[in-house]
């Protein structure tokens, strides 16, 4: 579904929308914070309330049955994912090629490869 098609399916448009906002950290807040979670794991567009959420930095409120805290908490994460993967389609890596050109290369009985068992005939192995 394109842009906001899929808030008319959510769970949460039938339920009171400050459920959805709780002020403050006190046991009432946490209470209205488990109400929207519990009404957010049977939403099926859950998914795209959070992906919403995500992609629009949005701060307050239940989004996804996660709060802003924990909105903040996954987007590090997945931040932190894509700076240690490789860019998708790459294959191995560049240290990964280079090492296996290197162990695929034919070794002779004593492990030296063939450029190391055949000394160059002047001695000056730069100009090989």
């Amino acid at each position: 579904m394109k842009g906001s098609d899929w808030r008319g399916r959510a769970a949460c448009s039938r339920l009171e929308p400050d459920i959805f906002y709780p002020v403050g950290d006190g046991a009432y807040a946490r209470e209205m914070t488990e109400i929207a979670k519990q009404a957010c794991l049977s939403c099926p567009v859950r998914a795209e309330c959070l992906r919403q959420a995500l992609e629009t930095g949005e701060q307050y409120g239940i989004w996804g049955g996660m709060t802003p805290e924990e909105r903040r908490d996954l987007a590090r994460r997945n931040m932190r994912r894509r700076r240690i993967a490789p860019p998708s389609g790459c294959g191995a890596s560049r240290a990964d090629r280079v090492g296996s050109s290197r162990s695929a290369r034919p070794r002779h009985g004593d492990g030296r490869s063939r450029r190391d068992a055949y000394p160059s005939p002047t001695g000056n192995r730069r100009f090989e």
